[in-house]
């Protein structure tokens, strides 16, 4: 492509092509965590019951998505992960170790790290025996509270909001300032 005044815009490189895919699949993730957060929260589900566990942990996974290992994709930048707001830190790092330690995996081990005010460690179970040889079996689950829902929210706005400048800033040097006619375009192939 040429400027007008002759010269060469350069070509865009991987590397920016790279950005711009994880920058727009970051932001999805987040749009969709917060979209089933707003859900959760319009629709109050209990957390004592089974629905309760796959949505959130729906939340934590796909929020948590762009900074976990991203092969061929590459993690977020450093600034992601940082935080001015003390809520947006706390609430990052609650969604993180919930990520690893209850939703994604069932880290039985480090879990027991975040036992609850009332006692309730994550993983315990409880056998109660009615006296015939029956018994019922009350798993010791530990959720993210609804209570956290509005924080969560308010850091995928604060993600998407960080995500979107990125993408703009890096719209012209992946364009060269070229325009596009009406169409569809593949990354990597014929876009940029």
């Amino acid at each position: 492509m040429l400027r007008s005044d002759h010269t060469r815009l350069p070509m865009a490189t991987p590397q920016q092509i790279l950005t711009f895919k994880r920058f727009n699949l970051a932001g999805r993730c987040f749009d969709r965590a917060r979209a089933l957060a707003q859900h959760m929260i319009d629709t109050k589900p209990d957390p004592t019951k089974l629905l309760y566990s796959p949505m959130i942990a729906g939340v934590v996974v796909t929020y948590m998505r762009p900074f976990v290992r991203s092969d061929g994709l590459g993690p977020l930048p450093q600034m992601f992960t940082q935080f001015q707001d003390n809520t947006l830190q706390e609430t990052h790092i609650q969604m993180l170790e919930s990520r690893h330690k209850l939703y994604a995996h069932q880290d039985v081990l480090s879990a027991s790290s975040l036992a609850t005010d009332d006692g309730r460690i994550a993983f315990d179970m409880t056998i109660e025996f009615d006296g015939s040889n029956r018994y019922s079996l009350m798993p010791g689950n530990i959720e993210v509270s609804p209570n956290t829902l509005p924080a969560i929210v308010s850091l995928c706005e604060f993600q998407r909001n960080r995500i979107t400048k990125e993408i703009k800033d890096s719209w012209p040097a992946l364009t060269a300032s070229k325009t596009y006619t009406k169409g569809k375009y593949k990354l990597g192939v014929n876009f940029p």
